[in-house]
C-alpha cells in the first residue's frame, strides 16, 4: 500500500519531459499510459494517475495560448 501513496513521481523531471513530449506529439491516453507502464514502472500507473500527474506537471491537451484570431484563420484555410 505504501508504494501507491509514493509522492517521488512529483520530482522527477524525466517523467515530466516524457509526458510532454506525448502530449505534444498527441498521442491518445491509453498509449501514453501504456509507454509509462514500460519506461517508469517504478510508479503505480492507471489512466486516473495518468490524468492526476498530467495536471500536477500543468501539461494539457488544449493550447490556451492560441488567439481566437488564430484559430479564424485556421478555419479559413480548411475551408
Amino acid at each position: 500500500m505504501a508504494a501507491l501513496c509514493d509522492a517521488s513521481w512529483k520530482d522527477d523531471e524525466e517523467l515530466k519531459e516524457k509526458l510532454v513530449q506525448y502530449v505534444r506529439e498527441g498521442l491518445k491516453r491509453e498509449e501514453i499510459l501504456s509507454f509509462v507502464k514500460e519506461n517508469f514502472g517504478q510508479y503505480a500507473w492507471s489512466v486516473r494517475s495518468l490524468d492526476r500527474r498530467l495536471r500536477h506537471f500543468d501539461i494539457f491537451y488544449s493550447d490556451r495560448e492560441v488567439t481566437v484570431e488564430e484559430v479564424r484563420e485556421a478555419v479559413a484555410t480548411e475551408l
